[in-house]
């Protein structure tokens, strides 16, 4: 005799009824929930697929935006509310180069297709990029709105997660904070290096960190540390699309 699987229980038909409250929030979507996929080809072919590509979907955003109104691109396609069957045509120059840019329909994202939640997710992460929010893992966090404590600075953020459950799609928000310390980098290693750490240890100790930059006119940006070259300096030379420059000259 085979054990008895364990099943969903069906709703009570007895008993009585008790409201709760989480934090839970449904999404109302248009068009009964339907996401149109389009697909995205280039005239010439882009020589650097993510760089080139982008930049000239984006110089064919006000054409996208008049035939598509909201519309996400991501992996080559084209995400829009809008059912359109005729193929979109759009041109732009990049780098002296003319593009043509055509848009056709490709299919229909249902509820119970995988791509589904990736759309929001994708819908989520350019929102929260327009308001200026950092994400780290997956938080995202306002360092505009920061507090200072002390020698540490708090960014307040909150983690969001997606749900399809029998009410539908739901999409849950906490809050939480990102605690970040204020002395800088270079002190760090100074002190390290006081302390007798040669250069394997200071290597070791940034490893995976992450390190907050101001430079930027947009405002604060999060990087992930992959390895510390100690062969170089704020002079040394990279290159850039109009030639070569310090990084001591690109900073300032």
């Amino acid at each position: 005799m085979l054990p008895k699987v364990a099943t969903k229980p069906r709703r009570a038909n007895h008993g009585r009824e008790v409201q709760l409250v989480t934090n839970y929030h449904s999404l109302k979507i248009q068009n009964s929930g339907q996401i149109f996929q389009y697909s995205t080809s280039f005239e010439p072919e882009c020589a650097d697929t993510g760089k080139i590509c982008g930049l000239v979907i984006k110089g064919c955003r006000e054409e996208l935006d008049k035939a598509f109104k909201f519309h996400i691109n991501f992996s080559k396609n084209l995400y829009s509310y809008e059912m359109i069957n005729d193929p979109v045509v759009a041109k732009t120059t990049v780098d002296d180069q003319e593009y043509t840019l055509t848009v056709k329909f490709s299919r229909i994202i249902e509820k119970t297709d995988s791509t589904y939640f990736s759309f929001f997710a994708i819908f989520f992460k350019t929102l929260m990029r327009q308001l200026n929010f950092e994400q780290i893992g997956r938080n995202c966090f306002n360092p505009r709105k920061s507090v200072t404590v002390q020698s540490l600075e708090i960014w307040p953020g909150f983690y969001s997660a997606m749900q399809n459950l029998e009410g539908g799609l739901l999409m849950q928000i906490d809050l939480t904070s990102k605690v970040c310390r204020k002395d800088n980098v270079l002190k760090h290693m100074q002190d390290m290096m006081g302390r007798g750490k040669d250069n394997e240890a200071i290597n070791e100790e940034f490893k995976g960190m992450s390190v907050t930059t101001s430079y930027s006119k947009a405002g604060k940006h999060v990087y992930k540390v992959e390895s510390v070259d100690f062969t170089k300096s704020v002079n040394d030379e990279f290159e850039k699309k109009d030639g070569k420059i310090s990084f001591k000259n690109y900073f300032e």
